[in-house]
């Protein structure tokens, strides 16, 4: 085996194990989400390049959105009326036997507080990467020598 295919390998084992740990911080909220955003959590490997995915409202769940009221430095802020996010969080309000209204405004006025599980999680495991790679450069240099 050469030594790219080696370290895609050990990229790919620090991809899976970083999205484990991303959904172990989603399960870690007491929050009982429904799983779609559990199982569109994802990464996606090219060569050594690695990015991660998720379904988009992913993100306004992991850095949160700022109310008209209350500013927590989120880039992501309240822009709209209650009406149209009544409209989107239907379902999921029925769903919890909530009233939508009451929850639109709340939201916009409230904003969303953040949950951070993926952005915060990537950035903790990127110095994980670095050992990976050097031990499996280690182990096939070792092996390139004792086949001498």
């Amino acid at each position: 085996m050469d030594l790219k295919k080696i370290i895609e390998e050990a990229s790919d084992k620090w991809g899976r194990e970083t999205v484990a740990a991303i959904l172990k911080k989603i399960d870690s909220y007491p929050i009982k989400f429904e799983g779609t955003l559990r199982r569109s959590i994802s990464y996606e490997q090219e060569g050594t390049d690695i990015s991660f995915n998720m379904a988009d409202y992913g993100k306004f769940i992991d850095e949160g959105v700022d109310g008209t009221k209350i500013k927590r430095g989120s880039q992501y802020s309240f822009k709209g009326n209650y009406k149209a996010t009544a409209y989107f969080i239907k379902d999921w309000a029925l769903s919890k036997g909530l009233n939508r209204w009451a929850v639109a405004r709340t939201i916009q006025k409230k904003g969303i507080k953040p949950r951070p599980f993926f952005t915060s999680v990537i950035e903790k495991r990127v110095p994980d990467l670095e050992p990976i790679i050097s031990k499996a450069v280690e182990d096939y240099i070792s092996s390139k020598l004792s086949e001498e």
